[in-house]
């Protein structure tokens, strides 16, 4: 079977400005020039976190998108990770998927996307990315948000966080901020409304992902706390579920897919804390929300975790053995 191959993003130019940047910090032209070249490669990550994290983006044949993906050329087997920025591992330096590829002794084909939902996966499922996932030993599906996918109000072209919302004019919004905006204004109905319609739609695309895998599939919940009861609202306009990844995942719609898909492998801890560190003055600095840590994405800690807790369970499953 042929495989795609990953091919590294990074031109030679920035691997020379990466050296004349560890051998002079504080080189503000060659600072200039780097973040210029990561805008100029693109990936949402990649540009915003460049000073602090280098993400190693590949690209694969089936698709023109930027992965935290490891090359497959001449690998003696590999698995897939399906996943939205808690999987590709948003200002960690490490992920779960590389910590268990070392461990496994297999390649991490990591396809974790931003703001990625079931349907963005769905609508790849053409023969070459089904090749990939046909020659995985296995595959590590993240339980995502019920927030990226259309419905009655939103319209996702490509199953990511930004949509068109059809009640303003066809306007490109992130859903998560109209929810938001809601709950404050006190539209309860719409807000149940669209939630409840979301987990139908919601269960009905993992359904129809899941039954499209021919290998074995570990289906992880990724997140610093487990699924809440309700959604709830314990500060002004604020919505307690809308603030962890998954977003909207409750208590009641987990126990909804385990009864459908089998148990499902939890990987939760509060642990850790994501430092933003300058990879070349290793001097403290900032994330995007102005401050030195950030809780909103995993951080490393989380990631080990992670990979601790689905290595359990490909263990009790007897996946990813070599002998």
């Amino acid at each position: 079977m042929s495989v795609p191959l990953a091919e590294p993003a990074e031109s030679v130019r920035a691997d020379e400005l990466t050296r004349r940047l560890r051998r002079d910090p504080v080189d503000q032209q060659a600072r200039k020039a780097l973040a210029d070249h990561y805008r100029l490669v693109g990936g949402p990550y990649q540009m915003r976190d460049w000073a602090v994290v280098d993400y190693g983006l590949s690209r694969y044949d089936f698709s023109d998108r930027l992965y935290r993906a490891q090359s497959i050329q001449g690998s003696s087997g590999y698995f897939v990770v399906v996943g939205s920025a808690a999987s590709f591992g948003a200002t960690s330096p490490i992920t779960y998927a590389d910590l268990l590829a070392d461990r496994l002794g297999l390649t991490a084909v990591n396809l974790g996307q931003a703001g990625a939902g079931f349907k963005f996966y769905l609508n790849w499922l053409h023969a070459d990315f089904q090749s990939v996932i046909d020659g995985a030993e296995f595959v590590i599906v993240e339980i995502m948000s019920p927030r990226s996918l259309s419905n009655s109000r939103f319209r996702l072209s490509d199953g990511l966080a930004s949509a068109f919302d059809l009640h303003d004019g066809g306007r490109v919004v992130r859903p998560l901020q109209v929810y938001q905006r809601l709950a404050q204004s006190g539209h309860w109905d719409e807000f149940h409304a669209l939630r409840e319609e979301n987990e139908a739609i919601y269960l009905r695309q993992i359904a129809e992902f899941l039954g499209r895998l021919r290998v074995p599939s570990v289906v992880t919940y990724f997140s610093r706390a487990a699924p809440e009861d309700r959604v709830i609202v314990d500060s002004p306009g604020w919505i307690r579920a809308g603030q962890v990844f998954p977003h909207f995942v409750t208590n009641d719609l987990f126990a909804r897919i385990e009864l459908a898909h089998g148990q499902v492998c939890r990987a939760i801890t509060k642990d850790g804390v994501s430092l933003a560190i300058d990879r070349f003055t290793f001097q403290p600095t900032k994330w995007w929300n102005g401050r030195n840590d950030q809780t909103y994405y995993p951080n490393p800690m989380q990631h080990i975790n992670a990979a601790r807790q689905i290595a359990r369970e490909l263990a009790a499953r007897g996946l990813g053995l070599r002998l």
